[in-house]
């Protein structure tokens, strides 16, 4: 598969949160910041979720998700943050959205989504 087709795939594994999935194409050499492109009605500034990181964050708010479907987002972030992805858009994708990063707040107890931001939080801290 060529590089552009390869991150194609990696982003719809991360729309379907399908994190084997992720696992292979990453091993198979898909670039983990891979860029899709901007809706073309896409007002210019407004983040939109074309890199896998950002799509984990656009997809964690999705309230039909069950706490499996979001424990498979943090093992994706997790498998992404490993290869390198860079996780700067998608922390401010999610301060957009979401407003400041709730550190007090208990991922397991209040918002089982949290962990998966707290993930990218840490990551980013430590670049």
């Amino acid at each position: 598969m060529d590089p552009a087709a390869l991150g194609e795939a990696l982003l719809k594994a991360v729309t379907f949160f399908d994190a084997a999935e992720v696992e292979r194409l990453l091993e198979a050499g898909a670039d983990p910041d891979h860029r899709g492109e901007d809706p073309p009605d896409c007002p210019p500034g407004v983040m939109q979720p074309v890199t896998p990181l950002t799509l984990v964050i656009f997809r964690i708010s999705d309230c039909d998700l069950l706490d499996d479907d979001l424990r498979a987002f943090e093992r994706i972030a997790a498998l992404l943050l490993a290869r390198g992805a860079d996780p700067t858009d998608a922390l401010r994708m999610a301060e957009e959205r979401y407003g400041a990063f709730p550190a007090e707040r208990d991922p397991e107890e209040d918002w089982p989504s949290l962990a998966v931001w707290r993930r990218l939080v840490e990551a980013g801290a430590a670049r």
